[in-house]
């Protein structure tokens, strides 16, 4: 996945409001891998939480993006 694809990926994926948890597959073939949507929470530290478990049971990077990000 080149900068400009990533880039789209990230634009799709940040919330109008609240926060959305993003998973990152590493272990897919190299085409198949970049972010994806796992969960949206109004709160950040709710956000926070439901990432770091995601984290510990996937194995995977996991980001939480806020309508800033």
């Amino acid at each position: 996945m080149n900068f400009d694809e990533a880039l789209k990926w990230k634009k799709r994926l940040v919330p109008k409001s609240g926060y959305n948890v993003v998973a990152v597959d590493d272990f897919g073939a190299f085409e198949e891998q970049g972010p994806y949507f796992v969960s949206h929470h109004e709160r950040e530290e709710d956000a926070q939480k439901a990432c770091a478990a995601w984290a510990k049971i996937t194995g995977e990077k996991c980001y939480v993006y806020g309508k800033d990000t």
